[in-house]
């Protein structure tokens, strides 16, 4: 199946926890489950309806009974260790404005957007990031106040595609000219303008009540989507949420699933102008731009494969034009995970990485009666009984390549017991490790950044194809170490990791 052929040196600098630990993950879906220093579980900051908060509007006190206390949150992380304490901002977690939708009169439990004069959503989400930004400065404030503390927070808002052109312009056959007569209207305007001048294309009104026409090779989509989806909500987001957090807790660690960074589409190989395409864990479309993050981290779902138009697939890139997919396999899955992985850092080389990894053995829906389609979204799910080792390849090779040391968990709610697959990650930790541990002799080593390239004349990275040539029989991926002596002399190594397919 696969051999496993490293190393060539060693690696990393002071270790990064005060256990001695090299590698931690935090968990959002297994509460109260810790293991030796190495899994901590997030606890859930959320919106709590009670017949005393039959809605969390904008208006309710962040410390009454809409949402989980301070004093509830604090008596929790109490029994973590520091460097243990999470928070969860998951579902409910804080993030969305609840009241009477306009149009069905039914409680709108994911209200984030303003309203505009016909009732349906417009683009803007003023009201929402002002209720925001006070329920968080109100909340972290008073937590501090009470000597909580936290130290990072999982953040999980993925509604950002609301605001996408697509479903702004099919919510309703009049949405576009109730927009041009809001008074927000040319503010946004010039601002798109302005995003449209690099493709040539300009928001005029006429052409903003042509909008449901957009296809897919019209740039106006794109600019639309640059804008709104993959600038102006991350901006909210780190205004209203990570900044007020940050002011009582400055060395925080935060990140959003599904806010990463990519390389500039513009040079990706043959001019294609593709990019990595929406995918379960991606927080925009466009080809424009190479996306943006929210608080201290980018992050991204690892978890073996995003399907394309059936489960037969898997995503390579794709354009305005077509889409671009191959084989679906645990190889060609881990081939995934790490050049997108490795897009991540040539897109913001200096913004660190939150892996997201999900448990090796779960099936995340029923398999197909025939048995022979792919149980969920994940190619690299134990398919191969006890002795396939692809998952903890895949955790390997993301781990390299992007020299990220805090990883995060993710347990499908229909994946039962609670912390299934916990102890498989556990031993991946362990062992990358002992690897780093045993190179670095008597000093002491941490990760310090991937090889992403043939930069030093030693390393042949044998670079992960982008659109073509996916018929790589094997995959070699390298992380540069920061080494701190017994003598305190720096000295930097690598380590290297190659997997080869076998037929």
């Amino acid at each position: 199946m696969i051999a496993a052929i490293y190393i060539t040196a060693s690696f990393l600098g002071a270790l990064q926890y005060e256990d001695g630990n090299i590698y931690r993950m935090y968990s959002c879906d297994t509460q109260n489950i810790t293991i030796e220093n190495y899994v901590f579980s997030a606890t859930s900051l959320q919106i709590e309806n009670s017949p005393e908060c039959p809605q969390a509007n904008a208006t309710v006190d962040p410390l009454g009974p809409c949402f989980t206390s301070p004093s509830q949150i604090k008596a929790i992380l109490d029994n973590y260790p520091p460097g243990g304490r999470a928070i969860s901002l998951e579902g409910l977690g804080m993030y969305y404005l609840q009241g009477i939708d306009p149009v069905t009169k039914q409680l709108d439990r994911m209200y984030f957007m303003d309203r505009l004069a016909n009732g349906v959503s417009g683009p803007w989400f003023d009201e929402w990031a002002a209720a925001l930004k006070k329920r968080f400065t109100v909340w972290f404030a008073k937590f501090k106040e009470i000597g909580g503390d936290v130290d990072i927070i999982l953040s999980d808002f993925e509604m950002g595609g609301k605001a996408s052109f697509y479903s702004f312009s099919h919510q309703s056959p009049n949405a576009t000219a109730f927009l041009i007569k809001d008074s927000r209207w040319p503010a946004l305007q010039a601002q798109l303008n302005k995003v449209g001048e690099a493709k040539n294309v300009t928001f005029s009104d006429d052409e903003v009540l042509g909008m449901a026409l957009w296809n897919q090779s019209d740039w106006h989509r794109y600019v639309w989507d640059k804008l709104l989806v993959d600038t102006m909500i991350p901006q909210a987001l780190n205004s209203s949420v990570f900044e007020p957090i940050k002011a009582s807790f400055p060395n925080i660690s935060f990140s959003n699933f599904a806010h990463g960074h990519r390389s500039d589409p513009e040079f990706l190989p043959q001019c294609l102008h593709g990019w990595w395409p929406h995918s379960f864990s991606t927080s925009s479309q466009t080809p424009i731009g190479t996306g943006s993050h929210v608080g201290t981290h980018q992050s991204k779902g690892f978890y073996g494969g995003s399907p394309s138009t059936n489960t037969s697939h898997i995503l390579q890139t794709s354009t305005q034009f077509d889409l671009r997919s191959v084989e679906g396999n645990a190889f060609n899955a881990l081939l995934q995970s790490v050049a997108v992985a490795r897009d991540m850092k040539l897109g913001a080389p200096f913004t660190p990485v939150h892996p997201w990894f999900a448990p090796k053995y779960g099936l995340w829906h029923e398999c197909g009666a025939n048995k022979t389609a792919p149980c969920g979204w994940s190619w690299l799910a134990g398919s191969g009984g006890e002795n396939d080792t692809m998952w903890e390849e895949n955790v390997f090779h993301v781990a390299l390549s992007t020299a990220a040391v805090t990883w995060l968990w993710w347990q499908p709610g229909l994946q039962q017991p609670i912390g299934l697959g916990l102890d498989t990650a556990v031993s991946a930790m362990k062992e990358l490790e002992q690897v780093i541990h045993a190179a670095s002799g008597t000093g002491r080593c941490t990760p310090k950044a991937p090889i992403l390239g043939n930069n030093d004349g030693d390393v042949d990275d044998s670079h992960v194809p982008i659109a073509d040539g996916w018929a790589s029989s094997y995959l070699l991926s390298g992380m540069e170490l920061e080494c701190v002596s017994t003598q305190q002399q720096q000295q930097q190594q690598t380590l290297e990791h190659k997997h080869i397919k076998q037929n």
